[in-house]
């Protein structure tokens, strides 16, 4: 990570910032990822449940 992006990102946190919430699909894409039978099957299924990402990618 670039130190300006860890600076600004560290300055956001300090000063208490008014951050969104993370997507709840955000949780389940670390659990498939920490899991080593994790398949792209999975990912897949998991991503086309969210609209906005699944248009994105």
């Amino acid at each position: 990570m670039g130190a300006t992006v860890r600076e600004r990102i560290l300055e956001l946190v300090r000063t208490n910032a008014n951050l969104p919430p993370l997507p709840e699909i955000l949780f389940g894409l670390q659990k498939l990822m920490d899991d080593p039978d994790c398949e792209v099957e999975d990912v897949y299924r998991l991503i086309k449940t969210d609209p906005v990402l699944s248009g994105r990618l």
